[in-house]
């Protein structure tokens, strides 16, 4: 169901509109960990690391010329399951050194 949602987001926004999607859920974490104060603050900093985790590879992906469509795909299917990236290095190490 969320590919589903993803890939509808994706198809028939544009770019500002799902900048716009991302920033208000953002925005929303913030004032929820400001309106609930102490825990509430270290669950959304958890949160927000983690999602800064995947757009920074994300953006890795896109700038490694060297990648392949199956390594791109381990990487977004590592992402979707909320892989700890450390363990994603690992992978891709080993997949590079078979190859």
């Amino acid at each position: 169901m969320a590919q589903f949602i993803t890939s509808m987001l994706v198809k028939f926004l544009d770019v500002d509109t799902l900048c716009s999607l991302v920033a208000k859920a953002i925005a929303s974490i913030l004032a929820y960990a400001s309106k609930k104060g102490g825990k509430a603050w270290d669950i959304a900093k958890t949160a927000i690391t983690k999602i800064n985790l995947w757009t920074a590879l994300f953006l890795q992906v896109y700038e490694d010329e060297t990648l392949d469509a199956e390594d791109e795909k381990k990487i977004a299917e590592a992402i979707k399951k909320e892989t700890d990236i450390s363990k994603l290095v690992d992978i891709l190490k080993k997949d590079k050194e078979t190859k």
